[in-house]
């Protein structure tokens, strides 16, 4: 499942629900709590500038430059440059793994909500 897919889903409030009879079942609850999780982990993963997959490529090209800085000091950087290169990958590493766990709790309610259903 795409996370974007769930980037529509309302944030909704609990106390808005309608009650009918006055009772709300504890099942409605809880789908209503997980849809809330998904929406907010959704809502998460679409502030990224860039996607995961567009993360991963960057670091698959930047990669050999992290391991090798001779082949950045050859292109005529400097060792600022080669500080900032190696800081940015780790940076990249960092938001790959944030992005990572969203979708697999995005994953995870989703299936939980599924199995309420």
């Amino acid at each position: 499942d795409d996370p974007s897919e769930m980037k529509g889903v309302a944030v909704q409030d609990l106390q808005s629900l309608e009650f009918g009879d006055g009772k709300i079942s504890e099942k409605r609850i809880d789908q209503e709590a997980l849809k809330t999780i998904a929406g907010v982990s959704a809502m998460c993963l679409g502030q990224f500038p860039t996607t995961l997959e567009e993360d991963l490529k960057w670091l698959e090209k930047h990669h050999h430059h992290h391991h090798h800085p001779e082949n950045m000091a050859a292109a005529g950087s400097s060792s600022d440059s080669e500080a900032a290169t190696a800081n940015m990958v780790l940076a990249v590493h960092f938001r790959v793994a944030k992005k990572r766990s969203l979708a697999r709790v995005l994953e995870v309610v989703k299936e939980e909500i599924r199995s309420l259903e």
